[in-house]
């Protein structure tokens, strides 16, 4: 049969003539009697149908891909949200032939809205239009589900409600199954970069959500080409054009397009908090939803971590964009921090080997490979890199929470006391004599020295547990400082290190001095783009 309807009731479909298998009246599936062909979708065929009982319903015949399409359905068949397109059933004809029974929707889709909308729709319309299709994708992750296949033309409206159809690609996915997906999924222009790879998550719908927004304001896809290699390429390497979009919205968009997952919003749910309330008041033909309670028992086959309904950045206590930042920052997984971590580790041994090479000749000491030039060499380096770690840890761990600082000043002291006694142990491993560095010259003698010059155990703990309480060493590991190397720290800290001389001239102040610059160039540093991202999302919630 020739058909020319192009309705939807929740699927993708073709706008041409199309041949279908049945015609009007027949009933290839007990209880439903087909009134008209409406379209093909991804995986079948589309009909208008009537029960028995007179409902009106959309059924899809599956005729390629059938475990995946049903899979898809199976688990998104008992979840009801008001964006959300209606599933009914699952069936199967004399043939074993699937068929999806789901609700059907008369109006047109939002691909054929915004094709007779060529410079986008009014923002306000645009808003209500994210927020219902947001709405009805949050719901789906909060039960585990990504759609996948997000695109206008799977995007519909039902009486004023926006309804999100087409789960034929929808995957069950939880946090231990983001890898390993190679089936290539969605449609080009709306498909995240890391699809190509066969990793994903929840992102992906993030993704294809920040690009529809963007359509609906500006009337344009952000990457668009003559082929969809182009496209792809565009995905992955240029960043998208907001000099047009709303600056209420800039934010919103910016972090949903973002090429790394791990920095866009991490579902539905975070992406719906940033986005403004459409105002139904102003709107003719949008109708304002009911309200959703979130789900208490989590879905059993999705991890706690997974259905827990995270934060609202606009949450009490979240006053500054340094808060927000945190509070993001303390929900990045353990594994990405993990790594960041040891990262900073070993840049902070490379660059601690490097300054100490450049410290023994301003010392006065040569580089000539005697057995005392090396163990004085490896003494040094030791101590470089333990305090160098002792800080970076300290401040990997602190840099995600508040603390007070003077219980933070204690910790310090503790480290530092232990950080002493390690250099302290580690002279003595080594056979280095340390009588000549520590004896000043002249008649000074510096009160907590013993008799013969150099200091005691207690001494050499206490005052690096003194060196290490005095200066905020923490803060300078932190991601969020003023800048990522502030020479003036270096200065300060080789100042303090001077009033506190454990190490004599000129050792107190290279090694003051180095630590930092150490530290500053091996702990992590927030770009400047993303504060100004956190700057504008902070002001938009206050």
């Amino acid at each position: 049969m020739v058909d020319q309807h192009h309705d939807g009731p929740g699927d993708s479909v073709e706008k041409r003539p199309i041949n279908f298998t049945h015609t009007s009246g027949s009933s290839p599936l007990e209880g439903y009697t087909i009134k008209r062909g409406i379209g093909v979708g991804g995986f079948g065929e589309v009909y208008f149908a009537l029960s028995d009982g007179g409902k009106e319903v959309a059924i899809k015949r599956i005729q390629r891909h059938l475990d995946i399409e049903l899979r898809g359905m199976r688990q998104c068949l008992n979840i009801k949200h008001p964006n959300l397109l209606c599933l009914f059933d699952i069936r199967q004809d004399e043939q074993d032939t699937g068929w999806i029974v789901m609700e059907f929707i008369s109006g047109k889709n939002l691909k054929e809205l915004l094709e007779e909308s060529p410079q986008g729709f009014p923002r306000d319309q645009a808003v209500a239009w994210i927020h219902g299709i947001t709405s009805g994708v949050a719901h789906l992750h909060r039960h585990g589900i990504v759609h996948r296949d997000l695109k206008p033309a799977n995007i519909f409206m039902d009486d004023g409600l926006v309804k999100v159809g087409d789960y034929g690609l929808s995957k069950f996915i939880s946090c231990s199954r983001q890898g390993g997906q190679t089936e290539s999924v969605g449609t080009f222009h709306y498909m995240a970069p890391e699809i190509g790879k066969g990793k994903y998550g929840k992102q992906v719908d993030v993704y294809a959500l920040g690009i529809m927004f963007y359509e609906m304001l500006t009337g344009d896809v952000p990457f668009d080409g003559e082929s969809s290699q182009e496209i792809i390429m565009k995905h992955l390497t240029d960043e998208p054009d907001l000099a047009g979009i709303d600056s209420r919205f800039k934010l919103a968009i910016s972090k949903a397009l973002e090429k790394d997952a791990s920095k866009r919003f991490r579902d539905g749910t975070e992406l719906l908090d940033a986005l403004p309330k459409p105002d139904y008041t102003r709107l003719k033909y949008f109708t304002k939803p009911p309200e959703v309670p979130v789900p208490v028992a989590p879905d059993p086959r999705v991890r706690v971590s997974e259905t827990t309904v995270p934060k609202s950045p606009a949450s009490p206590g979240l006053t500054t964009w340094y808060d927000l930042a945190r509070s993001e920052l303390k929900s990045s997984p353990s594994r990405d921090r993990l790594t960041q971590l040891l990262g900073s580790l070993l840049t902070a041994s490379l660059v601690s080997t490097i300054l100490t090479l450049i410290m023994l000749p301003i010392g006065g000491i040569p580089i000539d490979g005697q057995p005392g030039t090396m163990s004085f060499f490896g003494w040094l380096l030791t101590s470089h890199i333990s305090f160098c770690w002792a800080i970076l840890l300290l401040g990997h761990y602190w840099e995600s929470r508040k603390g007070d600082e003077i219980i933070r000043r204690l910790v310090m002291f503790g480290v530092g006391v232990g950080a002493g006694t390690l250099a302290f142990f580690t002279a003595s491993f080594l056979n280095l004599s340390l009588v000549d560095f520590h004896r000043p010259s002249g008649s000074m003698q510096w009160p907590w020295m013993a008799a013969n010059g150099i200091p005691t155990l207690g001494q050499y703990a206490i005052n690096y547990g003194i060196l290490f309480a005095v200066i905020c060493w923490w803060k300078q590991a932190d991601s969020f400082r003023p800048a990522r190397i502030d020479l003036l720290n270096a200065v300060a800290c080789a100042l303090v290190t001077w009033l506190l001389p454990i190490v004599p001239l000129p050792w107190s102040l290279m090694m003051a001095a180095s630590i930092s610059i150490t530290v500053q160039a091996s702990a992590p540093f927030l770009p400047e783009k993303d504060r100004k991202r956190y700057k504008i999302q902070i002001r938009s919630y206050h």
